[in-house]
């Protein structure tokens, strides 16, 4: 729990002792006695990746102690991390060994940390939840086998639609601007390009950064690179390799194609026309919470890296109630492709146990009740009723709540156990609706990717994991960030990965997807 929770508890359990009636001789009560014997000896900490709520934390976890005291034994109490610096945060999080509830996943070092034994190997322990094993059979027997590494399960995903829970990320723009503007509708780079200069005409915006993500370039690569390329795992995990499409037994260096060099270009004259923010490199891991209020304060009208699932749960809930007047579009990057981009196993988020857990089987059930049963699902994903939403005849409702009081656990998503939620008004409902199409579009009739159910197992490779950190904070990450001038720039970093242990790098990365591949044939 954060520190407001920590003082509020501190000062709580103080007013208890000095009104507690003290006993007439030095020995203890029964009802003392009975008090001590009633309180769990395990407290389960969790983060939960998300701001905490300004009310209603000491709610939540009276209702939480009500179901986890008799039925598993334990408390539990969360550690709120806020998205913007995640990755360095949970790294932090992990190596305390403080926790014993983690989220991970393409916003995490998740596979460094697998490599190091930070987590859990679950097999051990899934006889003890045959529930939460049975549920993850609802669209395949081999379900969990599929998300596990090197033979073992770490971490349980999110769960829904058949594979692994994630969104494409695209760009997010007001609809009503783009015909007042006589822009194209956005179908590709050049027509997402001319709306952005468009924008960048208008008084409104003229004088403001367009793009305020650091990761845009990663954007650009999808769009530029197409469906040539396979990720071997999530383009922020790995941005320095991929496989080409038709040959997914060759590693090749992303900073050596063609696609690449067109990145940079992009990036360079967007720099020079004001489209990027001025310095790029200040700005946090993920930016979308900044984004959004921007878009709220009529100072940019668009988002290029948003997820979809962003769009419907934070975006438009917030944009159509603070402008109930305007109209959106969503234009998915991934769409444009013939193929997945990357593999299926590196688009879900999981939660994992720590492997220093005093608690192990403890935590196991707890994840259990989460994707099992719809009480704990209920607290996890939405808070307490009337403080964090409202539960209108089983349905979500979020009328009146403050945006301040907003709260959910956004890596235990279960599409089985999800609530159908109430329409904030009628725009929020006509692009709710509108979602839903943009969705299929996102997942286009595409060929078999023979990296699917891949994951890349770092052992072994810590020294050259480190150095290239090193590289991509110190090279990488200014080239990606439109301070690039010319060749020589992107020669350094290459130079610098090279000397930092890519090479090798790549060698394993290859034996491993040769042996994947072999097993498929």
């Amino acid at each position: 729990m954060g520190k407001k929770g920590l003082k509020r508890c501190a000062g709580i359990f103080l007013l208890v002792l000095l009104l507690m009636p003290l006993p007439a001789g030095c020995g203890k009560t029964a009802e003392t006695e009975e008090r001590e014997i009633s309180m769990p000896a395990e407290n389960l900490r969790v983060i939960m990746m998300e701001n905490e709520p300004e009310d209603g934390m000491d709610e939540l976890y009276e209702q939480l102690d009500a179901l986890t005291v008799p039925e598993l034994g334990c408390t539990v109490r969360f550690e709120f991390i806020p998205w913007g610096n995640e990755r360095k945060q949970l790294n932090i999080a992990v190596a305390s060994g403080e926790y014993d509830i983690i989220p991970g996943g393409n916003f995490s070092d998740y596979l460094i940390q697998i490599s190091h034994n930070a987590f859990l190997a679950l097999n051990e322990y899934l006889y003890l939840v045959p529930d939460l094993v049975e549920h993850y059979k609802y669209y395949s027997d081999d379900y969990l086998e599929g998300y596990e590494i090197n033979g073992k399960l770490y971490g349980i995903p999110q769960f829904g639609g058949g594979s692994l829970m994630n969104d494409s990320e695209g760009f997010f723009y007001r609809e009503d601007l783009r015909r007042k503007w006589g822009c194209p509708e956005i179908t590709s780079l050049e027509t997402m390009e001319e709306y952005l200069y468009a924008a960048k005409s208008d008084p409104q915006y003229r004088d403001k950064p367009l793009i305020t993500d650091n990761r845009i370039w990663q954007s650009l690569w999808i769009l530029l690179a197409g469906d040539k390329y396979l990720e071997i795992s999530s383009i922020q995990e790995m941005p320095f390799i991929v496989v080409p499409a038709d040959d997914p037994g060759t590693i090749v260096n992303r900073l050596e194609t063609p696609e690449f060099r067109k990145v940079l270009e992009y990036l360079k004259k967007w720099k020079e026309d004001g489209i990027l923010e001025a310095d790029m490199l200040s700005l946090s891991d993920n930016e979308g919470e900044r984004g959004l209020e921007l878009m709220n304060n009529e100072d940019k009208p668009c988002e290029t890296n948003v997820p979809i699932w962003s769009v419907t749960a934070n975006y438009i809930k917030s944009l159509t109630v603070n402008h109930p007047e305007w109209e959106y579009g969503f234009f998915t990057y991934i769409s444009a492709n013939k193929r997945f981009f990357m593999g299926d196993t590196a688009l879900g988020s999981a939660l994992y146990v720590s492997s220093r857990t005093k608690y192990p089987e403890t935590a196991v059930k707890l994840l259990e009740k989460v994707h099992t049963d719809q009480r704990y699902y209920d607290l996890f994903l939405y808070g307490v009723d009337g403080i964090h939403y409202h539960n209108m005849d089983g349905k979500i409702s979020y009328e009146g709540i403050s945006y301040s009081n907003k709260y959910g656990m956004t890596v235990a998503g279960d599409a089985l156990l999800n609530r159908e939620e109430v329409p904030v008004n009628e725009q929020w409902e006509e692009v709710t609706e509108q979602t839903e199409r943009w969705r299929e579009k996102i997942y286009p009739q595409a060929e078999k990717n023979p990296l699917d159910g891949f994951e890349f197992f770092l052992d072994g490779l810590d020294m050259e994991i480190e150095n290239m950190e090193t590289v991509r904070q110190q090279y990488f990450q200014p080239l990606v960030c439109g301070y690039y001038s010319d060749e020589a720039d992107l020669e350094q970093v290459i130079e610098k990965l090279e000397e930092a242990g890519l090479e090798k790098y790549m060698e394993v990365a290859e034996e491993q997807i040769e042996e994947k591949l072999s097993e498929t044939e």
